[in-house]
């Protein structure tokens, strides 16, 4: 007679998310209004785990401000609460000041911090000297 075989059981992955989203099952609910089972805190921690090198997260990708912090925006909503959670996502947008007139332009997180953005009034400027780029005789 054979032994039983222990259930394995797997934890569902997560879809994939922006880096430092909260996790789908925390969303899921917060849009019931209702709290998060015990089950799901569980599946949540061992997701929201640090990488082997301390210094990410291995469920959501967010990087950590300091390494072995453990500090994902989902791990917070775990340990304090939803508006200290909120408050760790990071933003979608940025503000980057104009390349002609310096006033603020609103760009994507991602955007590499040499890139010197136009906002819509300089963009629609005439060229001070003609525009057609050829030097004057």
């Amino acid at each position: 007679m054979t032994a039983p075989r222990a259930r394995i059981r797997t934890l569902p992955t997560a879809p994939a998310a922006p880096p430092g989203a909260l996790d789908t099952l925390i969303v899921e609910a917060i849009t019931a209004a209702r709290p998060l089972s015990d089950d799901h805190r569980r599946i949540v921690a061992i997701r929201h785990q640090a990488d082997p090198d301390g210094r990410s997260c291995r469920g959501c990708a967010y990087r950590y401000k300091r390494r072995d912090s453990n500090a994902c925006p989902s791990r917070i909503f775990l340990d304090r609460g939803l508006p200290a959670a909120l408050a760790a996502v990071p933003s979608e947008t940025t503000t980057r000041p104009c390349r002609y007139c310096r006033g603020p332009v609103t760009v994507a997180a991602g955007t590499h911090k040499t890139d010197r953005p136009v906002c819509d009034c300089c963009e629609n400027q005439d060229d001070l000297f003609g525009g057609d780029g050829e030097p004057m005789p």
